[in-house]
């Protein structure tokens, strides 16, 4: 399907997508297909990045799977099933810890955890971030619109509850709401990220979510598209989750991708992507499910972009994106 990036300075360019299954993955070819907006923030925020222009682009060797993070490993390929209620899914199975799956709090051996966080305090809707976690989160906010255009970037949509981050996708008045929350690293400023590193979020969606879609992504601090872009899990919300990794230089192409995982949003799972200079993998609750040889070499910021799927779904589809946890990670010196 066609998507276009917004940038109000330079128009919109097509993201082209093709798959071709290459290992039990896919890698891409030209023809019309996918494209994320990464909204206006972006633009505005690119004066305090640095531009880089220089693609480091060398014969990588994949990264051996056994070296995948103790702390994600530890999440079981099969995870716990919380309670099928819309109305508190994060109090089943306790609510400090409303996914069964626990937060990582060690850093393995070869990274640094550097950021967490497991949303322990409440925040009501209209709210966020408040005094508790605006040192530590960003939102996209309006007039900032999504991907296709037909979603509003909000934050009145946005709310902690019962130990978790809570996105409201839906529809008020002539309105569809969407979110974007962004962690900020210690240190560092909003919109500010490092090169490479490891993501980790646990999550969960609402069931009846069919026109939204998450499009978590890594994204280039010098707002240089053809830097890199590396988005995992990206899919409608209704159907199961995908991986790419953007070719360096000409981005419009994946130079990898995994799709079609079977992973569906209403379990609870850890999405991971594993960035280094050899690669990056990707790996759904503790198992890698495939790394690319391709890995951008400039500093990206971690953008939980949650969105509308090509167009505005109809305006009864309604309910809440749940993350139960973020970790990050830098390499170890």
């Amino acid at each position: 399907m066609v998507m276009l990036k917004k940038r109000p300075a330079f128009g919109s360019r097509v993201h082209v997508n093709d798959s071709r299954a290459i290992g039990g993955a896919t890698r891409a070819t030209p023809r019309t297909g996918r494209e994320h907006m990464i909204g206006w923030r972006h633009m505005r925020r690119s004066r305090i990045a640095s531009l880089f222009a220089i693609l480091a682009i060398g014969a990588f060797s994949l990264p051996l799977l056994a070296s995948t993070t103790a702390a994600v490993a530890a999440s079981p390929r099969t995870s716990p099933q919380p309670s099928t209620s819309q109305s508190s899914p994060c109090s089943s199975p306790t609510s400090a810890d409303p996914s069964g799956i626990p937060m990582p709090t060690t850093s393995p051996t070869g990274w640094n955890l550097v950021f967490s966080d497991d949303f322990t305090t409440n925040v009501a809707a209209g709210s966020w971030p408040g005094s508790a976690y605006s040192a530590k989160w960003t939102s996209y906010t309006p007039p900032e619109t999504d991907t296709s255009g037909a979603g509003s970037y909000e934050t009145t949509n946005v709310s902690v509850s019962n130990g978790c981050l809570i996105l409201h996708l839906g529809t008020v008045g002539n309105t569809v709401q969407v979110a974007g929350p962004v962690p900020i690293l210690p240190g560092k400023g909003a919109w500010v990220g490092q090169t490479y590193g490891m993501y980790s979020v646990c999550f969960r969606a609402d069931a009846g979510l069919t026109g939204f879609k998450t499009a978590w992504l890594l994204w280039p601090d010098s707002n240089i598209w053809a830097d890199g872009e590396i988005d995992f899990p990206e899919a409608d919300l209704g159907g199961t989750m995908n991986a790419y990794d953007h070719e360096i230089g000409n981005p419009s192409v994946n130079a990898f991708a995994v799709q079609n995982t079977d992973a569906t949003y209403t379990s609870w799972h850890v999405a991971t992507i594993k960035w280094t200079a050899a690669g990056v993998t990707f790996i759904l609750d503790g198992k890698a499910i495939g790394t690319s040889a391709m890995s951008p070499s400039v500093p990206m910021h971690w953008v939980l972009q949650t969105e509308t799927d090509g167009g505005a779904p109809a305006a009864s589809v309604a309910g809440n994106v749940y993350i139960a946890w973020v970790a990050i990670y830098t390499p170890a010196s």
